[in-house]
């Protein structure tokens, strides 16, 4: 790998792994405003966009640092194997990726997902109904 293809690689997992922890930080962030909130459409705006999120930043983002680390590995002289550091560095990012996938997928194929919410005197459950691989979410009174 030439030096300025592996600044590339150098910028682009640096990029890709922060990026994953910033989307993890506003999934967070997102979650607890929706387990805590009293309105109903903060909840609700909250769920739609950890759905958002997690779909269409954290997956990616988390494949995008997993390769560009793999190839930064393989393709220079640090090696996967030759500094224990990094190969701990990657089994954990595999652990977090499989952890990742096994959420999103339960959270995706289940049919209901019912999260009791204590708004006012009633208790209400969130709802996520999916069908071909989009899913609908709604508060159901």
């Amino acid at each position: 790998m030439t030096r300025r293809l592996r600044k590339v690689a150098l910028t682009a997992h640096v990029t890709f792994s922060v990026g994953w922890l910033g989307a993890d930080a506003a999934f967070l962030a997102l979650a607890i405003v929706g387990m805590t909130s009293q309105s109903v459409q903060i909840v609700r705006a909250a769920y739609l966009a950890t759905e958002l999120i997690g779909l269409f930043v954290i997956v990616p983002f988390s494949f995008a640092a997993l390769l560009t680390g793999l190839t930064l590995a393989l393709g220079t002289p640090w090696g996967l194997f030759r500094h224990y550091w990094i190969l701990v560095k990657f089994l954990l990012t595999i652990g977090a990726i499989t952890v990742l996938l096994v959420h999103t997928i339960f959270e995706t194929v289940s049919p209901t997902v019912c999260v009791p919410l204590e708004l006012g005197r009633k208790a209400r459950c969130f709802i996520a109904f999916t069908y071909c691989g989009t899913s609908s979410r709604y508060i159901k009174s």
